[in-house]
């Protein structure tokens, strides 16, 4: 499926865009503004920029978004939240896809956390070090931390 991101600048204002939801990490410190426009859904998100691009996901009716230290899952169709959370403290690296345990899993800064296909969250794993690097397997993740240390994440559809 197809969508439009718009960078905003400094003075336009995410309501300019009728956005049918906006979620702000701190509207009065937030330097980066987008409108993510999908089928006339218009969703407004804003973040202080930490040096990582925001990331998005479509599958089926579902987009799953990741910006800062903020996720974002909504309903296409129904325009609404599925699940929203802005105060994770920790940097949104990446979002994967499963495809074969049907899970959608966002790498964070130290920690992982885990949707099925329908955003519906299943659980969430903390490190106490921060993620260096990360392999992916169809159902796991080997996490790297400094100085070689390394976890190993099973995914499996009944987490």
């Amino acid at each position: 499926m197809n969508y439009n991101i718009i960078k905003l600048n400094e003075t336009e204002k995410l309501e300019e865009y009728n956005p049918s939801i906006i979620l702000q990490e701190d509207k009065f410190l937030d330097n980066k503004k987008y409108i993510l426009q999908i089928k006339n859904f218009n969703i407004g998100f804003s973040y202080y920029d930490l040096g990582i691009n925001y990331n998005v996901l479509i599958l089926n009716k579902v987009i799953y978004l990741g910006f800062g230290m903020s996720i974002l899952i909504c309903n296409i169709d129904r325009r609404e939240k599925i699940y929203s959370k802005t105060d994770i403290l920790q940097v949104v690296y990446e979002i994967l896809h499963f495809q074969d345990i049907s899970t959608v899993v966002y790498i964070c800064e130290a920690k992982i956390v885990c949707f099925n296909e329908e955003g519906k969250f299943i659980r969430e794993y903390g490190f106490f070090e921060s993620i260096y690097d990360y392999n992916v397997g169809s159902d796991r993740i080997e996490i790297l931390f400094e100085e070689s240390k390394k976890q190993t994440i099973i995914l499996n559809d009944n987490i």
